[in-house]
């Protein structure tokens, strides 16, 4: 645990149009902040300087994500819009662009039991969509949409069966159980208040919460046998460890939650991020609030690094203000 947290903030920039930030390293830069737009280009940021720009000639960029899919040269970028496509990024330029029609809203690079990987997109209508990054047009792998999906299915008395539709989040994991067997699960959040696993387009397992869940992150939070947890805010403001297949309240906000981020650091556990319909971001570490970073509207969207050489967390979050802030939080032990 750290005695003492302090923070910084480094810059705060005034940029209109953001619609979607991440911290991370794609293509041959590192620790950079990549800024999706409501005019469909992506914007590559280094500190407050402007170092790309990439156009996709789509619409609003509603999600990117980051991840070594070619072995080309460095980490490709994903991105998807409103319009319904999704666009691989390689070395700079468009590899392929796959068309789903309605808008995205999540994607992950998911891998399965026997480590082939799929680019994995969730869009508006609730419809999850897995492809490989080769080739363009609408092909796909496999896809459901997850009101067909769980309708088959005997959910718990107190669950509901009627999906809120659009995908909300979505994490893939492979959970080792008490025998030693690892599966890898898709894990999806709808809005509902039951979180879905997947085994590609088949549901394996869920979880059924009292209040909708709206978020979800992975890493190891709390001592514990397993080879992975899973974090999962809801619309309450509760926070719930995920242990295996076994839930508890970790704490609650007291405001519904939108996002929450985990922060790999270099202790035993991960650093977690929160935000919601409050004006802050919340770090915490083993369920104890670290810091509560005081924003002058509501943060839409946050995104966080661990820099190890300077022990710190750089932590961006765009505000509905069309702000976005950049802090450093120190953790001294």
């Amino acid at each position: 645990m750290c005695s003492t947290v302090s923070t910084q903030r480094l810059w705060k920039k005034r940029l209109d149009g953001v619609t979607t930030v991440l911290l991370g390293s794609v293509f041959e830069y590192e620790n950079v902040l990549v800024l999706g737009t409501a005019s469909g280009n992506i914007r590559i940021w280094s500190g407050e300087k402007e170092l790309e720009l990439l156009e996709t000639k789509g619409g609003a960029i509603q999600a990117i994500t980051l991840h070594n899919i070619t072995n080309i040269r460095g980490k490709e970028l994903i991105a998807g819009d409103v319009e319904g496509n999704v666009f691989i990024f390689c070395n700079h330029q468009i590899l392929s662009r796959h068309s789903f029609g309605s808008p995205i809203t999540q994607l992950v690079v998911h891998t399965d039991a026997v480590h082939n990987w799929s680019v994995v997109a969730g869009d508006q209508s609730g419809t999850v969509t897995s492809f490989r990054s080769y080739g363009g047009g609408g092909e796909h792998d496999w896809k459901f949409r997850v009101t067909d999906e769980i309708s088959v299915k005997a959910l718990e008395d107190n669950a509901k069966t009627e999906s809120q539709q659009c995908i909300r989040c979505l994490q893939s994991v492979e959970i080792q159980d008490k025998f030693g067997s690892i599966t890898s699960y898709l894990v999806v959040a709808d809005g509902s208040n039951t979180l879905k696993f997947y085994c590609q387009r088949n549901l394996a397992h869920f979880i059924a919460f009292s209040t909708n869940v709206t978020t979800v992150a992975t890493g190891i939070f709390t001592e514990t046998q397993s080879n992975v947890q899973l974090v999962v805010g809801c619309s309450n403001g509760a926070v719930y460890l995920l242990d295996g297949f076994v839930h508890k309240e970790l704490f609650n906000v007291g405001h519904p939650i939108t996002q929450i981020v985990s922060v790999p650091s270099p202790q035993n556990y991960c650093y977690l991020l929160c935000i919601g319909h409050f004006n802050a971001v919340k770090v915490y570490y083993q369920s104890q609030l670290l810091v509560s970073s005081p924003t002058p509207d509501w943060p839409k969207e946050v995104t966080a690094t661990y820099e190890p050489h300077t022990k710190t967390i750089a932590v961006t979050s765009s505000l509905l203000n069309n702000e976005i802030h950049t802090i450093s939080v120190a953790l001294n032990p």
